[in-house]
């Protein structure tokens, strides 16, 4: 007797399924990736601006009679609004006579600071090391007794 062979040309549901859940898998993981990516693009354009803060300051310092950043912290200067309307929620900024300091909270992680000061020091620092406040116009870890 000649028996047919039926011949299976098709993928099971099982298959099917299978590969689904591979590639729905692999996407996560790419789409995390992307998030981490964007996030450290977004700390880089806020260290950035924090630079370009610091270029201010030192335009105001070099152009003050009293040798002064007090006009920091008041100066509706166009490049300064740009970067205050932009980052105003996670930026400060403090000037006093001869001192300046501006810190912003990066995207990355909710708890670091990006800090600059007159002293020309830039430096990350986490949100219970650093000040940079009326009282302290300066980037500086908080001393631990």
């Amino acid at each position: 007797m000649l028996q047919k062979i039926k011949e299976n040309k098709g993928f099971t549901l099982i298959e099917l399924m299978v590969v689904i859940a591979i590639i729905a898998i692999l996407a996560t993981v790419v789409l995390v990736s992307l998030q981490s990516a964007r996030d450290s693009a977004e700390d880089s354009n806020r260290i950035s601006a924090v630079g370009q803060i610091r270029s201010l300051a030192e335009v105001y310092y070099a152009q003050s009679e009293d040798l002064v950043y007090d006009k920091l912290e008041e100066d509706p200067d166009p490049e300064l609004t740009e970067v205050l309307n932009e980052y105003g929620d996670v930026l400060e900024i403090h000037a006093e006579g001869d001192n300046y300091c501006a810190a912003i909270q990066l995207k990355s992680d909710e708890d670091q600071y990006f800090c600059v000061d007159h002293r020309l020091t830039g430096a990350r620092y986490s949100e219970a090391e650093m000040f940079c406040d009326g009282d302290n116009v300066m980037c500086e870890e908080i001393p631990t007794d």
